[in-house]
């Protein structure tokens, strides 16, 4: 090695050095940055706690119910939708002409509007003849879904009543100035719609303009019009708002105390400059961790949810699994396939933005019948719906899963049999087989198929007794002497008794089953039968 390859290779090792001592340092800031971050918010929240603590008694209804972001859309909905005397849209009328005050291209004229919540995802959208309101609510700072905006754009301009670009508004609807919508949001199938609807979109907050618009416009309209349910509404709703942002006088001490603690953890000085410096970067700080903690939750979702699907391979392994994890809403669901009359539905559970949800999701909108067979689950259990399910609710994630398992058991066994369902399920099997549908002497509804064997007959049936459903061979019709029905049991004991199967003085074998399962349990026993005899026989 001569003297300047030696002398090049000191001088990249010192590069070198100087890169890694650079990032060790940087890292250590980063560090420290870090750890102050999080040891303010421990330290404010704990201050908050215990100055909570000393508040004096004040109780709100919302705030016992503890709404989530679709709760506050369903909320807002709610006072929008306020029809006086079924012309006079009058909260409407106001909450428009607050938009328009912030943008004038919001100019609306009310025609016929129809407000719905949740419809193809959109959490709050107000449609009339000329226009089109998206509202986005990120009350709870969800993260925006992939392409969220995009694609509640494109429904609207591809539903049946299709609307035109020009004709459509959005609003991002936050809780305060900490989020912003996410560049890929605009974005679908490369196109970027954030430059389009620049002059058609508004962002608002709960804490400047929502707040607000409550407290000097509706309450006192409540007033004038005499609508004591709305202004009890209205009330209750600014208290449980104000209640969110401290701003109720009896938390005016405890702001006082927060806000000096926070001065102290930042280093306030004499300079107001220098401390909004501070308090930038400490916002820049805090919203860059949240995003942080977004991607940190959406991996432990995609784990959880693929955790349960685990199990419920391994707990319902006869049924059809539905899995969507990986989405385009990015809201992993799993579950499985149940059926009705031949039609399919979903036991699902789902993540939202800001709650697991578990319930009986619609899956071809035949919606009556299916309907009607589990509302007395429904009611009973205290179930929801809305445009994507039949039946929900939310569960903690810690009781997620068991839940789901739950409620796919008590589905299962939910529908009671009738003559309509019992005839749906044997029309497919009469061009094959001698189909039967009848009442007992005690009243039980069975139906199925007279089976042939050399010069025995019996029958493979499903009956209802009760409310309960059975699947099996039974000694009802078909040969009755006693011994041929001896030969049909010995014939048939090798194929039912490894099944599960059980005996009795009116049974050749029977097992519990369920509307759900029926169609395709009797179906499979019949061929089982079918093949075990005719090899036998051969």
């Amino acid at each position: 090695m001569n003297d300047k390859t030696k002398e090049q290779e000191i001088k990249i090792s010192a590069s070198i050095s100087f890169v890694n001592d650079i990032s060790n340092k940087s890292f250590e800031i980063d560090k420290k940055k870090f750890d102050h971050n999080i040891n303010l918010m421990n330290s404010f929240y704990n201050i908050h706690q215990e100055e909570k603590n000393k508040l004096p008694y004040h109780i709100n209804v919302f705030e016992q119910a503890n709404p989530k972001e679709n709760d506050n859309s369903r909320i807002l909905a709610s006072l929008l939708n306020q029809n006086e005397n079924k012309q006079n849209r009058w909260v409407l009328k106001s909450f428009l002409d607050h938009l328009e005050k912030k943008k004038p291209s919001f100019h609306f004229k009310i025609k016929k509007s129809e407000i719905t919540t949740e419809k193809d995802r959109i959490d709050l959208l107000i449609r009339d003849e000329d226009f089109a309101l998206i509202i986005e609510n990120k009350f709870n700072y969800a993260s925006d879904q992939p392409s969220q905006l995009a694609r509640y754009i494109e429904v609207l301009k591809n539903s049946k009543r299709p609307c035109h670009d020009k004709n459509i508004f959005v609003i991002y609807l936050t809780r305060d100035r900490n989020k912003e919508p996410e560049d890929q949001s605009w974005i679908l199938n490369k196109i970027d719609y954030k430059e389009k609807f620049a002059e058609r979109f508004l962002h608002l907050t709960f804490k400047d303009d929502i707040l607000p618009w409550l407290q000097k416009e509706i309450l006192p309209g409540c007033t004038k019009i005499n609508d004591n349910f709305l202004k009890s509404a209205t009330t209750q709703y600014i208290d449980y708002l104000e209640g969110i942002f401290n701003s109720r006088k009896i938390h005016k001490d405890m702001n006082k105390k927060l806000q000096k603690h926070i001065e102290q953890e930042l280093g306030f000085g004499k300079e107001s400059a220098e401390n909004i410096k501070k308090v930038n970067e400490k916002i820049e700080a805090i919203a860059e961790l949240n995003t942080q903690l977004d991607d940190i939750k959406s991996l432990e979702v995609k784990k959880y949810f693929e955790h349960c699907l685990e199990n419920l391979n391994q707990d319902f392994s006869e049924l059809k699994k539905y899995n969507d994890i990986l989405n385009e809403d990015n809201l992993p669901c799993i579950g499985v396939y149940l059926y009705y009359n031949e039609k399919p539905f979903q036991v699902v559970m789902e993540m939202d933005e800001d709650a697991l949800c578990y319930g009986i999701a619609t899956e071809d909108k035949k919606k009556k019948e299916i309907t009607k067979q589990i509302e007395p689950l429904k009611a009973k259990e205290e179930f929801d719906e809305n445009e994507n399910w039949y039946a929900y609710k939310e569960t903690p994630v810690e009781n997620g899963y068991e839940n789901l398992k739950t409620l796919i058991k008590k589905v299962t066994k939910l529908t009671i049999p009738t003559e309509s369902f019992l005839s749906t399920t044997l029309s497919s099997l009469e061009k094959e087989y001698e189909v039967f549908q009848e009442f007992d002497e005690h009243e039980n509804l069975l139906g199925g198929i007279l089976f042939k064997h050399e010069n025995l007959a019996f029958p493979i049936l499903l009956q209802k007794e009760g409310e309960q459903l059975y699947l099996g061979v039974n000694t009802h019709k078909g040969t009755q002497d006693e011994a041929s029905q001896e030969k049909i049991q010995q014939l048939l004991d090798p194929i039912l008794k490894p099944a599960g199967f059980e005996e009795d003085d009116f049974w050749y074998g029977y097992k519990e089953t369920s509307q759900a399962y029926a169609y395709n349990e009797l179906k499979t026993l019949i061929k089982t039968i079918e093949e075990q005899l005719t090899s036998s026989q051969n």
